[in-house]
């Protein structure tokens, strides 16, 4: 089982079915508009699941912002600029029914909570591998790396960090955490 949280336009579902033919994939994606090709580019896909909705700590309508020229979207709007629109949000523990061999995470600045509510859940030990892209500096956010790192931690996970310095202290970063469960 895969549980991808930011689809985006459903290219990595594509390779993660060349990879893996007969897994059952759920891919979400929180924008409108992006979510039209990812549902047109994996509709056929057998054992595929395409939802539209926002990741966050819980049911809720949130604001989502983006642009059209350009597949970046984000509930921050300093990040995501461009249009705002109303979008449906759930918990990422919703969808870990069982175990999960690889849990797929670009969620535009939503991490900390997404996160903190996956492990109130009780759901991260069915979880095996993840890869996540944490959004570091985030404008007009608190730094919470750290907090981040310790509950990846605390949940029984070793980390690999992939990332490039900013041009300038302080400025926006993507971090990229390859997460393996403990044996």
């Amino acid at each position: 089982m895969v549980v991808e949280c930011g689809s985006n336009i459903g290219v990595s579902i594509l390779f993660f079915k060349s990879l893996w033919p007969d897994a059952n994939i759920t891919g979400i994606e929180d924008c409108p508009d992006t979510f039209a090709l990812p549902k047109k580019n994996v509709i056929k896909l057998p054992g595929g699941t395409l939802i539209n909705k926002a990741i966050i700590d819980r049911h809720q309508v949130v604001r989502f912002y983006s642009s059209e020229i350009s597949v970046l979207g984000s509930s921050n709007p300093l990040r995501g600029g461009g249009e705002s629109h109303s979008v449906e949000a759930s918990p990422m523990s919703e969808f870990i029914a069982g175990y999960v061999d690889l849990l797929n995470v670009d969620i535009e600045g939503s991490e900390i909570a997404a996160f903190a509510e996956l492990e109130a859940s009780g759901k991260m030990p069915l979880i095996r591998q993840m890869f996540i892209e944490y959004h570091h500096h985030l404008p007009g956010e608190t730094n919470r790396l750290s907090t981040f790192w310790g509950r990846l931690e605390r949940c029984g996970f070793d980390y690999d960090l992939r990332a490039a310095l900013p041009k300038c202290s302080g400025d926006f970063q993507d971090i990229v955490i390859g997460a393996t469960r403990r044996d």
